[in-house]
């Protein structure tokens, strides 16, 4: 009866043993820093959300450093994540419609999309038509009247070519039966900058991302694509301008294909974490923009959707 009760202790404390080191494994993922790369210069819709997230994501007390690789309508950042060593320790935070749009546009002769294992898409917002407060128009009619008396001449202004700013841009100059000539940028944060110093001049921006200009009285958006009126921007929907088109934007993170499945796991807790955090929730809706998880599979669906949808435009893109 000895042994048994020695033989039964032993048993007990190799088992704690293990269930201790089970979980020192689980918390030894991240071990070091992790870098998420953000293909837009700063100060736009996507650094903005990734930096934000930064506040609330708990990465097991190692350092979440978010880096700026603009150029190539995103296509410099992309690259760099998709060469990288897939670890698990360098994720790519894109407008999803631009990772899926920008082999439409030319950036790529593949669908890059498919190269990237997705994680989870956090963020939606809608994009609108922005001008200067004092433009000579005000007002959609008032913009497409001026741009039917001077075709071709406006200038609107997108964060790249094959993204989400480009498609909606797109739309409206078609719907709306008038020329423009688009120009790309590496970022909404440069866009602004255009439209303000008078470079562009109409510019296609998303609600978020031109909510301070806004809110300043230094811009003034026309339109939005959503399907509704948003409470915190004071400007009609495309449709009750007259243009029956809507389009919801998204930001995601996606991990190189091949990274490590406990890395994915971690990093769709962490972030679903932080989707469901109140005062994350409230913050992002303050700025024009909501919040709606997407977990892996509802994002690899979203992609191939979105793919679909945008495929029709690939001669108008390029």
């Amino acid at each position: 009866m000895k042994k048994l009760y020695i033989s039964l202790f032993i048993f007990m404390l190799l088992s704690s043993f293990a269930f201790a080191g089970g979980e020192g494994e689980k918390a030894s993922y991240p071990s070091r820093t992790f870098q998420v790369v953000v293909p837009y210069s700063a100060g736009g819709g996507s650094d903005t959300y990734a930096r934000t997230i930064e506040r609330y994501i708990d990465m097991n007390g190692q350092p979440y450093v978010v880096t700026n690789i603009a150029g190539g309508g995103g296509s410099l950042g992309t690259m760099e994540v998709l060469n990288s060593k897939a670890d698990g320790y360098t994720i790519l935070f894109h407008s999803i419609t631009s990772l899926v749009g920008s082999y439409y546009a030319g950036n790529f002769d593949y669908k890059v999309f498919e190269k990237f294992e997705p994680v989870a898409s956090v963020f939606a917002m809608y994009y609108g038509i922005c001008t200067k407060a004092d433009a000579p128009y005000q007002s959609v009619d008032e913009l497409v009247e001026y741009a039917k008396a001077h075709p071709g001449e406006l200038s609107i202004g997108v964060a790249g070519f094959g993204g989400a700013a480009h498609i909606v841009g797109l739309n409206f100059a078609d719907a709306a039966g008038i020329e423009l000539q688009f120009v790309p940028y590496a970022g909404a944060s440069d866009v602004k900058a255009a439209l303000e110093g008078g470079h562009a001049d109409i510019a296609v921006l998303g609600t978020s991302e031109s909510f301070d200009f806004i809110k300043a009285g230094r811009f003034i958006q026309l339109a939005h694509s959503g399907p509704r009126p948003i409470d915190t921007v004071d400007a009609p929907t495309f449709r009750e301008c007259g243009i029956d088109f809507t389009f919801t934007h998204r930001n995601g993170y996606v991990f190189p294909k091949g990274t490590p499945q406990e890395a994915i796991d971690y990093m769709v807790n962490a972030i679903k974490e932080v989707a469901e955090t109140p005062e994350f929730i409230e913050t992002i809706e303050s700025r024009a923009a909501f919040v709606d998880f997407l977990g892996p599979e509802e994002f690899q669906d979203y992609l191939y959707e979105l793919d679909i949808m945008i495929e029709p435009y690939a001669e108008l893109m390029k």
